[in-house]
């Protein structure tokens, strides 16, 4: 069994990025304040810098439109 990489403990004024999942849904209308709630508390309570990665908020119409692009690329190299 590989042995657990353990990170770094985080600092304070560290710099940190959220991510989301494959569905883009932080982005999204009804999504995005509890984010940005979250984001605020995390920060406040860690003393941390947060950061989103690019498409973190793009929002789920965004991954369906990925969705359709990368099939149609699939569908046309058969």
């Amino acid at each position: 069994m590989k042995e657990l990489i353990i990170p770094p403990k985080l600092n304070e004024g560290d710099k940190v990025a959220f991510i989301s999942i494959s569905g883009g849904r932080a982005g999204d209308e009804d999504m995005l304040p509890r984010y940005l709630l979250g984001k605020r508390r995390f920060e406040k309570i860690f003393n941390v810098k947060v950061v989103e990665t690019p498409h973190a908020l793009k929002g789920s119409s965004s991954a369906v439109m990925f969705s359709v692009r990368r099939r149609r690329q699939f569908f046309m190299a058969e």
